[in-house]
């Protein structure tokens, strides 16, 4: 194959407002036919690039390479222009570099490729012809106008007059169909009304089956909850009647005991016997959850009274109390004495933490106690802190479980903090929850339900 001319023309724009300037044009002949795009690309054939010129070349068996730069200096009135590389060719290829990659496009009919230049930054392009004939390549640069008012090539002109007819056909179309919906018979107007009014239906029928389905759910929870609080009722009754029976022979013992001579073995059973009474009327007060009257109340108004009843009873003089309210929170409907009665006894619970760490590390620690209170998004939040000695993990996991407790056998029943869980979590709908570390801190947190 030989190569007689190489001819370049670069038409920069018809008019002088649209113009891409082409720097740095060269060219490399590969009589091989051998050397691949990543090579040229890498800059292993930079050196034997030559300047073009308008001068005959040699003869070749192969391809052209072609290197050009291309800059445009008013990318703000045209961004994007059409490369026309010629004709006569078996194939071309393009090399464009976007976002940093390099992009490969090849053309075996029409040699024609798309250049988006939407700034004023240089670019690098190469281009690779081959043809079993002589090669006379024309870079031509134009607007999209430009090249469908100036193509020569017929095949291409009866692309263009096909998109034009097909664009004239479709608002053809378009029109038609106005027309045709302006003249519908009353009829399909009214089968159009009654498809949106039946697509409303289906809507708000979609919307009830949702509710049904949300109210049948609430229904199923609610018959849940009743089952258990008459499980719980019924435990409650079977509770309080054990309770009750056992009272009888207890207060006996006690009455007789008293009334011997104290011997130290008589000691013991009062003793026993008097803690196994206070078992059972945990056990009765426990059966007794949510039977109190309920009214509203102010919560930050019953800490503080239960403070001051704690106090009373209570005069450590190196006790510190903090309180931390928060007075934007809402009165609360519930039995008052029940709730009380629970802050009571995490006050109790709390002094006698900090009563043995006293009795431990002597005059250098100062016993505080911190009662907060918050008002959340859904709940009321009351926070009972103390400095003593804290729960080990274990025990943490069951506090509330009834009979269960940290204390000495003969100084605690157990139904202390059961019975407060059972009337916040049954009672109230609420949460108790705590959290300890040993030796350091004990915080329980009350969650009452707005």
């Amino acid at each position: 194959m030989f190569l007689r001319t190489l001819l370049v023309f670069l038409i920069f724009s018809v008019t002088a407002r649209a113009q891409v300037v082409v720097n740095d044009l060269s060219y490399f002949v590969d009589n091989s036919a051998g050397v691949k795009g990543a090579q040229i690309i890498s800059g292993e054939f930079d050196s034997q690039f030559k300047k073009l010129s308008n001068t005959g070349l040699g003869s070749t068996k192969a391809a052209i390479w072609v290197k050009y730069t291309l800059v445009n200096p008013s990318p703000e009135q045209c961004s994007h222009w059409l490369l026309s590389v010629g004709d006569r060719f078996d194939y071309v290829t393009y090399y464009e570099k976007e976002a940093g990659q390099w992009r490969i496009h090849q053309s075996r009919r029409l040699f024609v490729f798309n250049v988006s230049l939407p700034d004023t930054v240089a670019r690098t392009y190469y281009i690779r012809v081959v043809s079993r004939h002589d090669i006379n390549l024309s870079l031509q640069f134009l607007t999209v106008a430009e090249f469908i008012i100036g193509t020569r090539d017929k095949e291409l002109k009866y692309a263009v007059l096909f998109g034009v007819l097909f664009i004239v056909l479709i608002v053809a179309v378009y029109f038609l169909s106005r027309r045709k919906k302006v003249s519908e018979p009353p009829h399909l107007e009214t089968l159009s009304i009654l498809e949106s009014e039946n697509a409303l239906l289906e809507k708000q029928l979609a919307e009830c089956n949702l509710k049904l389905e949300r109210i049948a759910t609430e229904l199923k929870q609610t018959q849940i909850r009743l089952v258990h609080q008459e499980k719980m009722a019924s435990l409650g009754e079977l509770t309080s009647n054990i309770a009750h029976e056992i009272q009888e022979p207890l207060n006996f013992v006690i009455n007789f005991a008293e009334q011997i001579d104290k011997s130290s073995d008589l000691s013991k059973i009062l003793h026993h016997a008097k803690r196994a009474d206070a078992i059972v009327k945990g056990m009765l007060s426990h059966s007794r959850i949510n039977k109190g009257e309920k009214r509203f109340i102010s919560v930050n108004a019953l800490i503080e009274e239960s403070l001051q009843s704690f106090k009373s009873k209570n005069k450590e003089p190196d006790l510190r109390l903090n309180r931390e309210f928060d007075h934007s929170i809402p009165q609360f409907e519930c039995n008052p004495q029940e709730l009380d009665s629970v802050l009571a006894n995490l006050y109790a619970n709390a002094f006698y933490a900090m009563q043995q760490k006293m009795h431990r590390a002597g005059e250098e620690y100062r016993p505080e106690m911190t009662v907060r209170t918050r008002n959340m998004v859904e709940w009321i939040e009351i926070i009972v802190h103390d400095n003593g000695t804290g729960i080990d993990p274990l025990s943490v996991k069951k506090v509330f479980q009834p009979f269960f407790s940290t204390k000495p056998g003969n100084q605690g029943t157990g139904l202390g903090l059961a019975l407060s869980h059972g009337i916040i979590v049954k009672g109230l709908d609420g949460e108790l929850t705590v959290r300890s570390e040993e030796n350091v801190f004990t915080e329980f947190t009350i969650r009452l339900p707005k």
